[in-house]
């Protein structure tokens, strides 16, 4: 799938050295996190990304010509095992997720962020208990999983208010099945 990039992005990317990162959104119950594949607190759109280094992983996003739902697999390891009811209570189904490619220079300064390169949906943590310390694996469905799934919307006044509650346009469709309309002047 063709990108577009800024030119910095793109001038970056053609630079002898360049520190590529990943930037991780995943959205909880109440909250947010952002993790990056470096080390330590990193700052950007003000947002503070926690560096996981070594620790965390990201499996390989892949795109193909055809239209499919490819997912990513996210993958925290080193957890103390006191953290794992936090990760199982917050993390739900179907909250977004954001993968972003950072490039930075030689001197370690960041150059620019591309856009999205993975958005979609968080499915079930797969929680790997050890001692001390545990790993959590959770794939995310790409967003256009959504093709699969029916829609399931009546044109009916309740489906009406559960979308626009106060909404009154649809409110004597039932009353029009069985009305006879004669049109013409015959």
């Amino acid at each position: 799938m063709a990108r577009n990039v800024s030119a910095s992005f793109s001038g970056a990317a053609d630079a002898a050295v360049i520190y590529p990162a990943l930037l991780v959104d995943i959205s909880l119950a109440d909250s947010t996190i952002y993790l990056w594949t470096g080390y330590g607190d990193f700052v950007y759109n003000s947002n503070t990304y926690q560096g996981v280094g070594h620790l965390g992983g990201v499996s390989e996003v892949t795109e193909t010509a055809n239209v499919e739902a490819n997912g990513i697999t996210l993958t925290l390891t080193g957890i103390p095992s006191s953290l794992i009811a936090t990760a199982l209570n917050d993390a739900r189904q179907g909250k977004t997720v954001s993968c972003h490619l950072a490039l930075f220079d030689s001197s370690e300064t960041l150059v620019d962020v591309a856009d999205d390169v993975f958005k979609g949906f968080l499915d079930v943590p797969t929680i790997n208990k050890g001692s001390p310390n545990s790993s959590i694996s959770i794939t995310a469905e790409n967003r256009l999983i959504e093709l699969q799934k029916s829609r399931e919307r009546r044109y009916t006044d309740q489906d009406q208010q559960d979308l626009f509650p106060g909404d009154v346009g649809l409110e004597f469709v039932a009353g029009l099945q069985d009305v006879e309309i004669k049109w013409g002047g015959g």
